[in-house]
């Protein structure tokens, strides 16, 4: 195995735990403000993304990797729930409804279309530097 290829496992997998025992923080301490909720379901967008990053580079087959790497539409979720944390955060969720509706569905149609047509996202993958 590359020795690049190892840090970035390794740093992709450090920084999924880490995420992933904020999220569980979060809950722990209070998860039934919709501020608390949102943050978590962003954390777990953002693990989602990081171990299917990491398992996606790491495979032979390009077309199961491409397949495995549409998981990096997790993005798309984490900004939306992010976005919703702050407005409810900042008690704005009345005056940003609109924006919020719009970002969601936004969202949503990008998910879709992505799900669809995955060759709008991501290509079957090639084997490039340490990948």
């Amino acid at each position: 195995m590359n020795p690049i290829l190892l840090v970035h496992n390794i740093g992709y997998i450090i920084a999924s735990v880490m995420i992933f025992c904020l999220a569980v923080f979060v809950y722990i301490k209070d998860h039934k403000p919709l501020t608390n909720k949102m943050m978590i379901l962003g954390f777990l967008a953002i693990v989602v993304f990081s171990v299917s990053h990491v398992i996606g580079v790491n495979v032979a087959d390009s077309h199961l990797s491409r397949n495995i790497l549409m998981f990096d539409t997790a993005p798309l979720f984490f900004t939306a729930f992010f976005a919703t944390a702050i407005i409810s955060f900042l008690g704005k969720l009345k005056e940003q409804r609109k924006a919020l509706i719009l970002i969601y569905t936004v969202q949503i149609g990008l998910f879709i279309w992505f799900m669809i047509f995955p060759d709008t996202f991501l290509l079957d993958s090639i084997p490039k530097f340490y990948f």
